[in-house]
């Protein structure tokens, strides 16, 4: 599968330089999970802190 190569400051955010979509998408899910970003009634919601705004 292809690699991408993230910007810096996902890439900070995410810990990860690059990798596959799956993964790049599974970082993801793991942050907004971990910082609890999801609307807990709408979960297709995705509530932005500081950090993904930057």
């Amino acid at each position: 599968p292809p690699q991408y190569r993230l910007d810096a400051r996902l890439a900070r955010l995410l810990s990860i330089n690059n990798g596959t979509r799956q993964a790049i998408i599974q970082a993801l899910w793991q942050y907004i999970k971990t910082h609890k970003l999801q609307d807990p009634e709408e979960r297709e919601f995705i509530h932005c802190d500081a950090q993904l705004q930057s």
